[in-house]
């Protein structure tokens, strides 16, 4: 009986792994599919809070993208990929302070009744 479980949970994890891969491989050919109809320009977006986080195991697109370009881009800056390709990363990391924004025109004038 034991023989039988320790088989039944090894063939569940066969399936758990075989899945995930398939999740995986699905993932990275639905990037694949938009990064190539591009025309122009292609944009993505991504969220970590800590760059060091993305030398980590592939398992989104940004950790992929950022992996398979080989970034070393620790500020926002432009990467030259190619002679015609350019990435533009813009990084806005939690350490950093935000641009003040103007104040607008209607929070200048005193509100009356």
């Amino acid at each position: 009986m034991a023989a039988v479980s320790r088989w039944l949970v090894a063939r569940c994890e066969s399936f758990r792994e075989r899945n995930r891969q398939r999740e995986y491989f699905e993932s990275v050919r639905l990037l694949y599919v938009a990064a190539t109809r591009a025309k122009d320009r292609l944009i993505l977006a991504g969220v970590t809070d800590a760059l060091a986080k993305l030398d980590g195991s592939a398992d989104n697109w940004l950790k992929l993208i950022w992996q398979k370009l080989g970034l070393q881009v620790f500020r926002s800056s432009i990467v030259a990929l190619g002679p015609d390709t350019q990435l533009e990363v813009l990084l806005n990391l939690a350490d950093e302070s935000l641009p003040r924004a103007a104040p607008s025109v209607a929070a200048s004038f005193p509100v009356t009744d």
